[in-house]
């Protein structure tokens, strides 16, 4: 099975113009996306993050997050989405839980995050790297059961509970949902879920799996930015395994 940012590196290598992520009018090809989360990788491993290592990731729907996820896989770590909705309590029950060692954020988005020993690494404090610069290297492999991703969700007594999702397994329903909603690189999905949730993830890795398009954009205009310029209404269906919240969009061609 093919680690999920294993994934993405090969649609980079053979389609790197192809969109990989559609934030506004902001498209970043695969070729793209992949030398951003590489660029961040020396550094998350100068701070400790490794194999089986927690990152904390404090953010909205934005350009830096399919960004931060990805890094977090080629540093070797696991995924902890912080959620910037949620009260400040539920995030430091959170963090105290995986003394993650790292938390990804942005300038406008640091002093929400609770009081916590992490390291704090804003995104937007470092520069992109320059188009048409040296490929990423090959990636690293990882265990089918090494983690890749772990949500947080509020749970029957109030405290939140982990769910945590190995690379093996979320590889598998990632390529599963692909191919049951028959996913191609032409189209676009709609990431709908929380990103607390695991749903998030269900969402992304299958688009990436398919060399799809991701498109993210603020709650408020979710709806409207799957449609490109000059056309007409989309057609919309819903993936009822992802708790019908995943959005494929297959564009009509203007009249």
């Amino acid at each position: 099975m093919t680690a999920l940012h294993a994934r993405v590196a090969h649609h980079a290598r053979l389609t790197p113009d192809a969109p990989a992520v559609r934030c506004g009018d902001l498209v970043m090809g695969y070729g793209e996306l992949d030398r951003r989360a590489e660029a961040f990788v020396p550094l998350l491993r100068s701070l400790g993050i490794g194999p089986e290592t927690p990152v904390g990731v404090h953010l909205r729907r934005c350009p830096e997050l399919p960004v931060a996820l990805l890094a977090v896989l080629k540093a070797g770590g696991y995924c902890v989405p912080l959620d910037p909705a949620y009260p400040p309590e539920r995030l430091r029950s959170v963090m105290e839980e995986v003394a993650a060692p790292v938390a990804l954020t942005l300038r406008a988005l640091r002093e929400g995050l609770p009081r916590h020993e992490s390291a704090v690494v804003c995104l937007d404090e470092h520069d992109a790297p320059p188009s048409g610069g040296p490929a990423p290297r090959p990636p690293a492999a990882a265990h089918p059961q090494a983690l890749a991703w772990a949500s947080y969700t509020s749970g029957s007594t109030g405290r939140p509970k982990g769910v945590m999702l190995s690379h093996g397994p979320l590889a598998s329903l990632a390529e599963g949902i692909a191919d049951r909603l028959e996913l191609t690189p032409g189209d676009r999905v709609l990431q709908f879920a929380s990103i607390g949730f695991s749903v998030a993830a269900e969402e992304i890795f299958s688009t990436w799996h398919a060399g799809a398009c991701l498109v993210l954009d603020p709650e408020e205009s979710l709806a409207d930015a799957a449609r490109g310029p000059q056309q007409r209404p989309s057609t919309v269906r819903a993936d009822a395994r992802a708790a019908q919240t995943s959005q494929i969009v297959t564009p009509e061609p203007a009249p």
